[in-house]
């Protein structure tokens, strides 16, 4: 934004110097009263500029022309420049301090408002805990597990352990002390039968000698605490004794009294007995019924009271082998339902929930899934010690917990961390239970397209499913039936899904034409009419000669038409090379190119620089070709700029018979926030898909975020991945603003230093994290093959560490601190400045056991206005650069296209760079070097006056020269390995636009002579 001219600004009509004598008519004017300027001469300007900014501020002058102002002013012996910055400071600054300051009064008022809505609120969650805890079962502090029930010595404790491995630990504080209390006062007599403390414990000490040890005496510590605050014991001190000081503290044991049963437990119990008693199970749908009762509220009770534990299978539930009827089948999925809508409970910190607990009621938003659907619910409760429940069945979570050890095993830092890396993997294996336990598991859950959106039968039938819980009513619109809003409605079940069935036409024939335009038509309860694409659709198109508004496609090809596929998915890519590409700027021609072009020109480019993984960007459908593809609004529709579905299927399949992977580009971080043709509002509300208000937008991407908590959002995600691996055959995905998805603040306004603190606790977006743990363990359980990588800026620890390791389970991270480094050097420094000290620690600084793809620059340094290396280095010498179609250039395409000329014309140099790039690429499929164990890495020397780099891995030496100016003969570097050495690679050759100054064909023997902490050297390296 640019501001006006400031009313402070010269006039030309104005007096041009405050010297200039009044005219006589000028000074017989009145002198102003009041609030004006008094014309006493005034030593201090500072003074004199206070009167002035009264005098402006004055309600008879604020109003006045700046002109008259400015003559009133000069008249008083004000000069030119204190007079502009008085009107500047009342015309500009003053307005915005008064708004500040009424801002202030009002965010004041607000915050206010907010305390008494919270004191009212936690008033009445004291009242509700009230209420709660009236009925529910208090906490029997004195209750003993059965077997400790029966001991009265601490011989008798004993004899209930291994006596192989005593595990005392497991001893109840309050069993050893009421067995130690009775036995040490049997066979005594009087006050001498109540031990003091000291004689107390060395009772015990002396029964368990391992009390004595170093880990015994903080059981000791337990042992005191209960002791000491336990109602159970008693602690006097009697009279008899010799002083007050002196007196010791003896202590009795208080047998509790009964608890009175609360009317929860009298209720359950009243049910349990008029159960039938015979075991043999009937066919009774009475007796199913109570069973089902019985079992359902115990299984409350136990969700209520034990920490968490999902089911083995959800046959165990209730109980009876025997056949049901229909009815009975119907009733037991009900309950199956409802002990699902408990289980799948969303809840970010379990152990923070659990102190909040303590304290008082805890609500919890949970969400489940029956058959492929879902519900919502609020499920209020309040936090107790566990009571005695001996008959409730305990609750089993089938995936394996997490091993602590696992997690500090690479990285010992992350021990403070532990407790907060385990709550969020069991937050995962939770979320992978339900999945598993009510979806059929990831096989099933994943291919939500096939139940969600168009599907076509083999005979011509067409089911059409839209998930829009807000729409109360819903209509399928299109050419088909010439847009008719009343011809076909759709019919909605109880978890807000509508689906409409179209029977063709003829046996084999579809109803809705191949490629036709089509739309959802609903109704909210406001009355309102709103018409969207489908949120499942397969291809949308933009006429732009029309509307930028993409219109919705019915794709349902020919059988003729439908690409089928030749070769099979390539075994997992090792050593990867990654070529970047965009389809739409992959074309010499000032227009978008297309996959066919792609498939036909570029590929085999490809191929021959010795790359062997491609990244295609932009694919999923996005409003704003300048966007480089991060508007997504069709998350299922390959966009259509460059073809059909069927040409991208047999671009990726071309690749495949080359030898090439090929990863997608998957936005998964954000959506655009058109309405029309996106998922935002989709069914007239805001939180559909996405978080509702703040939470659901990015501030400076202007997009919206989804709601990773919601179970149908997960479905539609990770259905996603899934399409993208079947229908195109693609081979992983690299998951862009993986940072910005992973923390609440999106790393707005956040720089990371590295520091542990800044990657869990309440920064961290558990939601967001569990859903990227989920859909990689999901898509590598799928597809063992796979590849993901993750954009991530942070340095999250664990991030490319595998899920059942406590990790995130990508394969690879983004080095994206190396690109900033290169660009910044480049704009900032000369080559003589260069730190190579900080260039190796930036090249080198990743997570130990982690695999990370290092490149030098990004997409997105050309995509907000900087330069490209190429460009940085070349400058004005450049031939092309990118620039993508905007209205700051006209639309103009001439810079969003590849250039392919300049690279085959002999005549110029940019062949250099190609050859090069050719040439690292054969080397490191020769030699693997990029991923190579670590083991056979070591840098040797960081010369920062010769600026020379030397280092080792694979079998290989580099050496490097990034002085500006200065070549060096005869050069000595060290290396581990003695023997004979030639070169494989040199920059300096006439192939790359050298000086063929290195003999490429000489040999170089070591020297067993330690040289920069290296068992030998070598050195006749002539030349750069």
């Amino acid at each position: 934004m640019t501001e006006g001219k400031p009313a402070a600004e010269a006039n030309p009509s104005e007096p041009s110097s405050s010297t200039q004598p009044s005219s006589p008519s000028e000074s017989t004017k009145p002198e102003p009263t009041g609030s004006e300027i008094s014309t006493t001469p005034v030593p201090d300007r500072s003074e004199l500029l206070s009167r002035a900014r009264g005098f402006l501020q004055s309600p008879q002058i604020m109003h006045q022309d700046a002109v008259a102002k400015r003559q009133f002013l000069l008249e008083k012996g004000l000069n030119e420049s204190e007079i502009t910055g008085l009107l500047r400071e009342v015309r500009f600054f003053l307005p915005r301090i008064i708004k500040s300051s009424l801002a202030r009064q009002s965010l004041k008022a607000h915050h206010l408002s907010l305390l008494r809505k919270l004191n009212e609120s936690l008033a009445s969650l004291r009242k509700s805990q009230i209420e709660t805890n009236s009925v529910l079962p208090l906490p029997d502090p004195s209750q003993e597990a059965p077997n400790f029930q029966a001991c009265h010595r601490i011989a008798d404790i004993l004899k209930l352990l291994d006596p192989k491995d005593p595990d005392v630990h497991s001893i109840p504080p309050i069993t050893l002390l009421r067995c130690s209390l009775q036995g040490f006062s049997k066979g005594k007599e009087s006050e001498m039968s109540q031990p003091t403390t000291e004689e107390l414990f060395r009772y015990m000490e002396g029964q368990i000698p391992w009390l004595v040890s170093e880990e015994g005496l903080r059981y000791e510590d337990l042992l005191w605490q209960t002791l000491s605050t336990s109602p159970l014991f008693t602690g006097t001190t009697p009279e008899s004794e010799i002083s007050e000081e002196q007196r010791p503290t003896r202590w009795t044991y208080n047998t509790p009294s009964p608890v009175e049963p609360s009317p929860v437990v009298k209720s359950l119990k009243k049910l349990t007995i008029s159960l039938p008693k015979n075991s043999e199970p009937k066919n009774n749908s009475s007796q199913h019924t109570l069973q089902a009762l019985s079992d359902f509220t115990g299984y409350i009770s136990t969700q209520m009271y034990m920490p968490y534990q999902a089911p083995t299978s959800a046959a165990g539930f209730l109980s009876g082998n025997s056949s049901l009827g229909p009815a009975e089948e119907e009733f037991r999925r009900e309950i199956r339902a409802l002990k699902g809508l408990v289980l799948n409970r969303q809840v970010q910190n379990f152990d923070a929930i659990e102190k909040r607990a303590l304290m008082g009621e805890v609500r919890i938003i949970t969400s489940y899934s029956k058959r492929h659907y879902s519900r919502k619910t609020i499920v209020k409760y309040s936090y107790f010690h566990p009571p005695s429940f001996s008959h409730i069945p305990s609750i089993h979570m089938p995936t394996p917990p997490l091993d602590p050890k696992k997690i500090t095993e690479l990285d010992g830092y992350l021990e403070p961390d532990v407790p907060n890396i385990v709550n969020r993997y069991n937050i995962f294996r939770r979320w992978k239970d339900i999945i598993e336990e009510h979806e059929g598991g990831y096989d099933k859950f994943t291919k939500g397209y096939l139940r969600y959106g168009f599907n076509v039968s083999k005979g011509g039938e067409v089911v059409y499913r839209e998930w829009a819980p807000n729409a109360i009513e819903a209509n399928l619109i299109g050419d088909f039936n010439e847009w008719n809003r009343t011809s076909h409605p759709m019919k909605k079940d109880e978890f807000g899904v509508w689906e409409i069935t179209i029977p063709p036409v003829s046996p084999g024939v579809c109803a809705i034409p191949h490629d036709s335009k089509i739309k959802i038509s609903m109704i909210i309860p406001s009355g309102k009419r709103i018409e969207r694409l489908p949120a499942w659709i397969r291809r949308v198109t933009q006429d732009l000669g029309v509307s930028p508004v993409y219109d919705a496609r019915f794709w349902n090809p020919p059988e003729s038409e439908i690409y089928k596929f030749k070769h099979s998915r390539l075994p997992k890519a090792t050593n990867v090379r990654i070529y970047e590409a965009h389809v739409g700027i992959s074309t010499a021609e000032g227009r978008v190119g297309t996959y066919k072009e792609f498939t036909r020109n570029v590929l085999p480019r490809i191929k021959d620089l010795g790359y062997n993984v491609i990244q295609l960007m932009a694919i999923m459908e996005h409003a704003y070709y300048a966007s480089f593809g991060y508007q997504v609004t069709s998350f299922f529709a390959a966009s259509s700029r460059y073809g059909s579905p069927e040409d991208l299927k047999e671009l990726i399949d071309t690749a495949h018979g080359m030898g090439l992977t090929v990863l997608l580009d998957i936005v998964h971080s954000h959506a655009c926030k058109n309405v029309l043709d996106g998922l935002n509002e989709f069914d007239g509300t805001d939180h559909l898909y996405f978080h509702e208000g703040g939470r659901g937008r990015h501030d400076l991407w202007d997009s919206r975020l989804f709601n990773y908590s919601h179970h149908e959002v997960i479905r539609f995600l990770m259905s996603n991945l899934r399409f993208y691996m079947e229908e195109f055959q693609f081979d992983g995905f690299r998951f862009d603003g993986v940072t910005s998805m992973m923390y609440k603040h999106h790393g707005i306004g956040t720089g990371f230093s590295g520091g542990y603190h800044e990657y869990f606790g309440e920064a961290a977006d558990i939601e967001a994290i569990v859903y990227l743990m989920l859909a990689n363990d999901a898509i590598h359980n799928l597809y063992p093959d796979v590849i993901t990588i993750a954009e991530d800026v942070s340095g999250m620890p664990l991030l490319s560490r595998p899920v059942e390791s406590g990790g995130v389970g990508f394969d690879y991270r983004l080095s994206m601190a190396i690109p900033d480094m290169w660009i910044k050097l480049l704009k900032h420094k000369s080559d003589s400045e260069w730190d190579l000290g900080n260039i190796v620690h930036t090249l080198t600084n990743r997570r130990h056991g982690e695999k990370s793809i290092a490149y030098c620059e990004s997409h997105d340094q050309a995509l907000v206005g900087d330069k490209t290396i190429a460009f940085w280095l070349m400058d004005k010498e450049m031939c092309t650069w990118l620039d993508f179609p905007r209205d700051g250039n006209n639309n103009s395409f001439h810079y969003a296209r590849r250039q392919w000329n300049v690279v085959d014309d002999s005549l110029l140099r940019y062949k250099y760079l190609n050859n090069f790039d050719k040439a690292m690429n054969r080397l490191a499929d020769q030699y693997g070097y990029l991923e190579s164990p670590q083991v056979t890495a070591y840098i040797s020397l960081k010369h920062e006056i010769d600026k020379v780099l030397v280092y080792e891995r694979a079998g290989l030496l580099f050496v490097f020269n990034f002085h500006p100016s200065e070549s060096f003969v005869d050069y000595r570097v060290g290396v581990d390995e003695p023997g004979e050495y030639r070169i494989v690679l040199s920059s300096d050759e006439s192939n790359f636009g050298g000086f063929s100054n290195i003999k490429t064909d000489g040999e170089f023997f070591t020297t067993p002579m330690k040289w920069n902490e290296r068992k030998n050297w070598l050195q006749d390296l002539t030349g750069e």
